[in-house]
């Protein structure tokens, strides 16, 4: 059996089968799709080029029957056919130009797109078209976008203006793509400006975007993605200062440890340490505890954080278990007994109070831990109760919780 043959029969068992893929089945799928999309681009590409294209046309024209057999929740399946529809385009860039050229087969097979299997095709049809070639293709969408007709569906009305765009950036033309967004849009909202200006950033049009994001008012919510395209822009002007200035407002925004550290990286010895004590006074009194409660830990100031948590007890024994998790990573190995007792007995309080008998074998661990930890301490602080006090509240509370005790 030749190669085309053997890929050829390949792609009609996947697309005939009719078993239907579950969830837990669904990279069984994928990895069979793409298997056969790297042994044609191996075996078959160079070598055989329409045969190539035959293929990979008959798995893009199949893709709904395709998707339809599998629960594709984390779209694995639906990546592997958008790389066919690349395949597509190479195999077609090394085979003779039809007599019409290749402009109809590619509108045929973009505007059959109903899964939403085939994004990636027009965005890489500079592969296959030359410029003046895409020119006319952004054209053809741009007067089907104005002939619209009064009984068109919104839907397919902005499918012209989503498939100017995809050719747009084909061309690695932001104008022709802002042209694309604002035919539907005449003013653009955060959203959509982010879209745009980060497109004409690909296109090293950094004064362009630095210009337009000083031109307009951003709302609360849409200020750390301006303020990250801000971040690049200053990256490629190569503007330190710039960037020490974006850093600044990025911390004031967001007033992570994350962030912190970025800011601090390029300041001096005196601007650093007035920062870190201004970031401390701040966590102190974060509404986000743990936010707060990173930066504390971040920079070693231990018994103030004990007392924000003993100042904050019932919010802390609330926090989201994977925080805690977070916050005891950032203790490893730093011997700060009383933190960790705290973050142990918010953990173990968590899946008790939550009854989730999955993690019965963590809470287990946390309990043996602070029986172990209690050992190491003499006294504790006045605000938190005793190992015993503790403990007694906890077996008043789930005794019945026998899954959980026959584990300790």
């Amino acid at each position: 059996m030749s190669n085309y043959q053997q890929y050829w029969t390949e792609a009609k068992r996947l697309i005939n089968d009719n078993h239907f893929y579950g969830y837990s089945e669904r990279t069984t799928f994928a990895h069979e799709l793409r298997l056969l999309r790297e042994g044609i681009e191996t075996h078959l590409l160079e070598t055989e080029p329409e045969s190539t294209l035959k293929i990979s046309g008959k798995i893009i024209r199949s893709d709904g029957k395709l998707i339809e057999k599998v629960d594709d929740s984390d779209g694995s399946v639906g990546y592997e056919l958008n790389s066919f529809c690349v395949l597509w385009l190479e195999a077609a860039a090394l085979c003779p130009v039809p007599g019409k050229g290749w402009i109809p087969q590619i509108i045929e097979i973009a505007d059959g797109d109903e899964y939403g299997c085939r994004n990636e095709f027009l965005p890489n049809v500079e592969i296959l078209l030359s410029s003046k070639d895409m020119q006319l293709l952004y054209d053809h969408y741009k007067e089907r976008y104005s002939g619209k007709k009064d009984g068109d569906s919104s839907y397919y009305i902005l499918s012209h203006a989503v498939k100017m765009g995809q050719v747009a950036k084909a061309m690695g033309n932001p104008e022709l793509y802002e042209e694309s967004v604002r035919i539907h849009s005449k003013k653009l909202n955060n959203m959509q400006l982010l879209n745009v200006l980060s497109f004409y950033l690909e296109q090293d049009r950094s004064d362009y975007v630095l210009k337009m994001i000083g031109n307009t008012v951003w709302e609360e919510r849409f200020q750390p993605e301006m303020l990250a395209l801000k971040e690049k822009v200053f990256q490629q002007k190569g503007d330190p200062g710039a960037l020490k200035e974006i850093h600044k407002q990025q911390f004031i925004h967001f007033r992570s440890a994350d962030k912190l550290k970025i800011y601090l990286k390029n300041l001096d010895n005196e601007s650093r340490n007035k920062a870190i004590n201004e970031a401390l006074e701040y966590a102190k009194g974060d509404s986000d505890l743990v936010r707060g409660l990173e930066i504390l830990l971040d920079y070693h100031h231990y018994e103030m954080a004990l007392e924000l948590i003993l100042q904050r007890r019932d919010e802390f024994d609330n926090t989201f278990y994977g925080s805690l998790l977070g916050l005891l990573d950032q203790l490893h190995g730093k011997e700060q007994i009383f933190l960790e007792v705290l973050i142990y007995r918010a953990l173990l309080s968590d899946i008790l109070n939550r009854a989730y008998s999955k993690a019965y074998r963590y809470a287990a661990d946390y309990y043996r831990k602070l029986v172990k930890l209690d050992k190491k301490i003499e006294v504790y602080p006045d605000k938190m109760e005793s190992h015993e006090s503790f403990m007694e509240e906890i077996r008043a509370k789930h005794f019945r919780k026998y899954s959980f005790w026959k584990r300790v």
